[in-house]
């Protein structure tokens, strides 16, 4: 009776079922890793931010920021200038579907967006957070490098 064993070989040592799966296990960890730092080039964006023991998210206002984290240490402001695509509608047969069938028309319009970077320090120990708002609602909170 002819068998193969999946366990030893002779030309191997281990085995090669036992270096393949030794293989996989090095390799796989640090291609995860690299994975992952090709899927987040600029660094891990920070969801939320503690202060005490009040939880900051995006979506918060800065009257709700500055209750549960107090003023900022720093602010930058400024205002852009943004083309957004809107869309208008209107009947395309006013006298056969007036009510069901609407037309509708791309147009840019402009908008302009108050922008403002509030920087918190929170100690050597901790790393500096950037808190972008966007018309006074906060969209984005970053990481800087460690505070002073």
């Amino acid at each position: 009776m002819l068998y193969c064993s999946r366990e030893k070989s002779s030309t191997l040592g281990k085995g090669y079922y036992g270096v393949m799966d030794f293989m996989r296990k090095r390799t796989f960890a640090p291609m995860l890793m690299l994975a992952l730092l090709m899927a987040f080039p600029g660094g891990f964006p920070a969801a939320s931010l503690r202060c005490g023991g009040r939880l900051v998210s995006e979506g918060d206002t800065k009257a709700e920021v500055v209750a549960k984290c107090g003023e900022p240490d720093y602010i930058d402001a400024w205002e852009e200038e943004r083309i957004k695509r809107d869309y208008y509608s209107y009947p395309r047969f006013k006298d056969e579907y007036p009510e069901s069938e609407l037309y509708r028309e791309p147009r840019f319009v402009k908008e302009f967006v108050r922008i403002e970077v509030w920087t918190y320090n929170l100690g050597s120990t901790q790393f500096i957070r950037y808190l972008r708002f966007e018309n006074g609602r906060l969209v984005k909170i970053t990481l800087g490098n460690y505070g002073y």
